[in-house]
């Protein structure tokens, strides 16, 4: 369950913001394990506030525990860490992760850990995560990193409500938190300047570039996208759906996968034969023709029945859950209508949305 208590216009009044924060209680009913739903709480915010209008947009996710992962019946988004961080990242939201590493959580920090960096990790592998531990959830500790991050965010308003110039932040081989934050906030101050000049990149540029930069090749120069219609995204979701619910039926019986797989895909106009072939799913066409020639290979467009079977079904588990939250993601995407767009007089159906590379199966 997920609340809203002040919005992010109730927050501008301080006094205001106190009181109604002054509401929160610590809940008296013991949840079903020590993970809770913490991307409840994030997607609610993702989804909930009105962030228009505002240049910087962050989340402090504050727990002492994991979240509930898509496997978990009791999990509301049903969505795994990279997916809710996907979702955050469309609307130019960062994630900054507060993990109290209590006493009684020692037992699931490692998990908490893997699943909060994965959630934070930032596109600059110089800046890696926004994960932020705190031995012992010392309530001076924490406050020292709210503050660290907090004066870093007041600093870079106050430049910009006095004009001020700002310099590029310069990394450390380990950079603080507050190093982190502002280089940052220096992104963000550049993205609200092309928005307030009105700068825009040429509608279309064709031309060979590369993915990497050539001076550190660790570091990526673009995000590639993918532009589908809302047709071909419906369509792939659905396809997924297919591969889920077959990998459902067949359980307890993995031979009989790709055979469901092949009788369900006729139904959608798809030929199986390829995949009674024992070719893969890209072979038999279950991903949609819109995937073949992208330049990337995938564990499910590579999937093949000799794979599935040397599969552990741990492994097997892992694959479904990954496709699942991909559907779940693909919803978000839907829902997303500030950043659909429509070119000349296409049909709602050709409407465009950018797709990130790393979300497709």
């Amino acid at each position: 369950m997920t609340k809203t208590l002040v919005t992010l216009d109730q927050g501008r009044d301080p006094q205001r913001f106190q009181e109604l924060v002054s509401q929160v209680k610590a809940t008296s009913v013991s949840s079903h394990s020590f993970n809770e739903d913490a991307f409840a709480g994030v997607m609610q915010a993702v989804e909930g506030m009105d962030w228009k209008g505002y240049g910087g947009r962050l989340i402090l996710l504050v727990s002492d525990a994991g979240a509930l992962r898509k496997n978990d019946p009791y999990s509301r988004t049903q969505m795994n860490e990279a997916e809710v961080r996907q979702a955050a990242l469309g609307k130019q939201i960062k994630i900054y992760a507060l993990h109290l590493r209590t006493d009684a959580g020692k037992k699931n920090h490692a998990q908490a850990e893997t699943q909060y960096r994965v959630l934070t990790a930032d596109a600059n592998p110089k800046i890696g995560d926004l994960y932020i531990p705190v031995p012992g959830g010392d309530v001076g500790k924490f406050g020292e990193r709210v503050d660290e991050i907090g004066t870093v965010f007041a600093d870079l308003v106050h430049q910009v409500r006095s004009n001020q110039s700002q310099e590029v932040p310069v990394l450390a081989a380990a950079p603080s938190i507050a190093q982190k934050s502002a280089a940052i906030g220096y992104a963000m101050h550049m993205d609200f300047l092309g928005r307030k000049s009105a700068s825009q990149a040429p509608q279309l540029v064709s031309a060979w570039t590369a993915d990497r930069d050539l001076t550190n090749p660790a570091l990526p120069a673009f995000q590639v996208c993918v532009m589908l219609t809302k047709l071909q995204l419906n369509d792939l979701q659905q396809s997924l759906k297919l591969i889920v619910d077959a990998a459902r039926k067949t359980q307890t019986s993995p031979k009989d996968f790709f055979q469901e797989i092949a009788s369900a895909s006729a139904y959608m106009s798809r030929d199986p034969s390829a995949l009674r072939k024992g070719g893969n799913l890209a072979d038999g066409g279950v991903l949609g023709e819109y995937l073949e020639g992208l330049p990337y290979r995938s564990k499910s467009l590579n999937m093949t029945q000799d794979l599935w079977l040397s599969l552990s079904v741990a492994e097997q588990e892992d694959f479904i859950d990954e496709l699942d939250s991909k559907i779940r993601l693909y919803e978000t995407f839907h829902n997303d209508l500030a950043n659909w767009v429509r070119f000349g007089d296409a049909e709602p159906g050709d409407a465009l949305y950018r797709v990130p590379l790393s979300t497709l199966p």
